[in-house]
């Protein structure tokens, strides 16, 4: 069952410094908590994707460092803009 919370927004617009607003916000449970994907746009207004965590899927603390993608083609890794975060379990990423 999914419902819209009586209480939105659940994240301000600046849960980072430096940070100008926060969009397209993905959640999942995840062992016992929530994780969230999040793209946080910068200063300069180039989004970039961090991480979030809650134990009550309310109250989130973020990676104050966005997300290292890893890949070995220079051009796929080239980061430009992070827009509309994902969540999928990957089981060879699992631990």
């Amino acid at each position: 069952m999914v419902w819209r919370y009586s209480g939105n927004p659940v994240i301000g617009r600046r849960p980072l410094p430096r940070t100008t607003g926060a969009y397209n916000s993905a959640v999942v449970p995840w062992q016992g908590q929530f994780i969230r994907g999040v793209s946080h746009e910068g200063m300069d207004r180039v989004p970039h994707l961090h991480v979030g965590r809650s134990a009550d899927g309310l109250k989130f603390t973020f990676e104050p460092k966005p997300i290292d993608f890893k890949c070995d083609d220079p051009e796929v890794r080239k980061h430009e803009y992070a827009y509309d975060p994902r969540v999928t379990p990957i089981e060879a990423f699992i631990t």
